[in-house]
């Protein structure tokens, strides 16, 4: 066999190994992309959650909305969805019911406070079974 002729098979063998090799590795890739997509989420709803507690705490009241908390100076930005990487329709904002909004104030947002902070996409599904837009 001339030797050009072993140097392919070689090569030929060895791709086909580094595929195989590959292919096994792609599904870990991608539950630590996902995982790392969580935990984004996870710590953006903590934070975005942490400064709605925050507000209350110094004014008695919540937040109107998310943009009021960027506006006020308690979040920089709102965090944007690390599926999407927009900011744009990613959170849910939980309003207060009217029943729970202190009717004697005269302060800013006497009609809507934001109590609390969901995720909107509700075909996302966390690696644990659970719909992210529940937690």
């Amino acid at each position: 066999m001339p030797r050009y002729a072993l140097i392919a098979v070689i090569a030929v063998v060895l791709n086909v190994v580094w595929q195989e090799i590959q292919y096994q590795v792609q599904p870990e890739r991608e539950v630590e992309l996902k995982r790392g997509r969580e935990d984004v989420i996870r710590a953006d709803l903590y934070t975005m959650r942490s400064c709605i507690d925050q507000h209350l705490a110094d004014k008695g009241y919540y937040p109107e909305s998310l943009q009021s908390l960027v506006d006020e100076g308690y979040l920089r930005s709102i965090p944007t969805d690390p599926y999407s990487g927009t900011a744009k329709g990613v959170w849910k904002q939980v309003f207060a019911e009217p029943d729970e909004i202190d009717v004697h104030r005269d302060e800013p947002g006497d009609r809507t406070q934001v109590v609390d902070i969901r995720y909107a996409n509700v075909a996302v599904v966390a690696l644990d079974g659970t719909p992210i837009h529940s937690w």
